[in-house]
């Protein structure tokens, strides 16, 4: 086994590109820093040294900065989340998005970077705006059933957006990407709630981890999206899921029954 030389670093403030090839770079071709104190992003490109930029957000400061799906756009959120702002590397031009929410997890993009979904808090409620990130330009925006939503995440298919309340309280919403709630789920009430969520590849299944430690069968909780004849599913699919965090356990055709299918069926709430 062969290892490259040491490098410094601080804070692990260190990150792989996808290919592999670099350090700090969102698509092996820029690379990005974020000076929060300063409120400055600076960006180089890696096959023109020569190329700079920096991005001031001045007043308004700098709380959090992340690479658009294509990695010519950043978005930095400016101090106490007053605004997105989505700079184009490009076309030099700004799109500001306001009322994002400061919470666990409020922005996601969808796999392959076609929508972003971003969670608002207006009026004291909850919102969700969903955009497109070719244009920037909002494609929906609803009204979510949460008093106090905590994060979202995409299903790998991009269909559906996983939902979460804050840890007062247990409660999982899942929305399709026209704002429409497909699926409700709670496991209880008066105790605490979701601290994660996990889609499986598939995204027909979605994990949760819960603060009590308890998920039910001694592993996290699954719940089967829009499949009804499970044991059909289960004799073409060969699907087993591992969970490192708590006491793992293989899901099997032989251990997951009809029986304990109808269980967690009767602990979902499906909108009328």
């Amino acid at each position: 086994m062969n290892f490259s030389e040491l490098f410094r670093q601080s804070n692990q403030l260190c990150k792989f590109s996808p290919d592999g090839k670099y350090l700090w770079s969102a698509d092996s071709q820029f690379i990005l820093c974020g000076l929060f104190k300063r409120g400055i992003v600076q960006v180089w490109s890696l096959e023109q040294p020569d190329w700079n930029c920096k991005i001031d957000e001045g007043s308004a400061g700098l709380c959090s900065v992340c690479w658009g799906p294509d990695g010519r756009h950043i978005l930095t959120t400016a101090d106490f989340y007053l605004r997105v702002t989505v700079w184009s590397l490009i076309t030099k031009s700004v799109s500001y998005i306001r009322y994002p929410k400061q919470c666990q997890k409020n922005l996601d993009f969808s796999n392959g970077g076609k929508y972003m979904a971003l969670a608002e808090r207006r009026d004291c409620k909850d919102y969700i705006s969903i955009f497109t990130c070719s244009t920037w330009e909002l494609v929906k925006h609803f009204e979510t059933d949460t008093d106090d939503l905590t994060g979202i995440e995409w299903s790998p298919d991009g269909r559906v957006l996983g939902v979460w309340e804050c840890p007062l309280t247990y409660k999982v919403l899942l929305y399709s990407v026209d704002g429409r709630c497909i699926a409700k789920y709670s496991a209880y009430d008066n105790a605490l709630g979701v601290k994660s969520i996990a889609w499986s590849p598939t995204s027909q299944f979605l994990a949760l981890g819960s603060y009590d430690e308890k998920p039910a069968c001694n592993c996290n909780t699954f719940f089967l999206l829009g499949i009804r004849n499970l044991d059909d599913f289960f004799k073409k699919n060969n699907i087993r899921f591992f969970n490192k965090t708590v006491d793992f356990m293989i899901w099997q055709t032989k251990k997951f029954t009809k029986k304990l299918f109808n269980n967690f069926q009767k602990r979902l709430k499906y909108p009328k």
